[in-house]
C-alpha cells in the first residue's frame, strides 16, 4: 500500500510537470510582422523570438524559412508591428548559386506608430531579406524575397560577404 501510494505522488507530479503544452498565454509570442506593397500585404510569423507580454513570456529559436514569402519588385516595403517601440534593421542577402553572396543590412526608418519604411540598397536583383525586430517585449526575425530593379542610394550599416563552408 505504501508503495502503491508513492507511486501515485510520483505519477501525480509527473503528470503536472508535463502539462498538456497550451498553458502558455497567449501573448506570450509575438504578433506578426505585417509588409506592405502598392500590391497588398503579407502577414510574416517569426521564425525566432524572445518575448515577453502581460504574464508571460516564451523564446523561440527557429530555422529561417527555405521557401521566404515573396514581396515581388515594389519601390519599397513598409514594415506595420502591432507594438510601439521598435526598431528593424534589415539584412539583404543576395540569392544566387554563389558561395559568397553579398550581403548589405540597413536600418528600416520610422514613419509613423509601428510602421517603418524599407527601401532598396545595394544593386538591381533578387535579395532575401531578413528583418531584425528590437523592442520592450524583445526581439524577433522574419524573412522575405524582394526582387529590386535598379540600384539604389541608401546608409549601408555593414556589408560583407557570406562564405559558405
Amino acid at each position: 500500500m505504501r508503495w502503491t501510494a508513492v507511486g501515485l505522488a510520483v505519477l501525480l507530479a509527473l503528470a503536472g510537470c508535463a502539462g498538456s503544452g497550451d498553458d502558455t498565454p497567449a501573448d506570450a509570442s509575438p504578433p506578426s510582422v505585417v509588409l506592405t506593397t502598392d500590391d497588398g500585404e503579407i502577414e510574416l510569423a517569426p521564425w525566432s523570438f524572445c518575448w515577453s507580454g502581460n504574464g508571460g513570456g516564451a523564446c523561440g529559436d527557429g530555422f529561417e524559412p527555405e521557401d521566404p514569402p515573396a514581396v515581388g519588385a515594389p519601390m519599397r516595403v513598409d514594415i506595420t508591428y502591432a507594438e510601439n517601440g521598435w526598431l528593424f534593421d534589415a539584412t539583404f542577402t543576395e540569392v544566387t548559386d554563389d558561395p559568397c553572396p553579398l550581403t548589405l543590412t540597413t536600418t528600416a526608418e520610422p514613419i509613423g506608430d509601428g510602421v517603418h519604411r524599407l527601401e532598396p540598397i545595394g544593386p538591381a536583383g533578387d535579395w532575401q531579406v531578413r528583418l531584425f525586430g528590437t523592442g520592450p517585449q524583445g526581439d524577433l526575425s522574419v524573412t522575405f524575397v524582394w526582387t529590386t530593379s535598379s540600384a539604389a542610394d541608401i546608409d549601408i550599416v555593414a556589408t560583407e560577404t557570406v562564405c559558405a563552408s
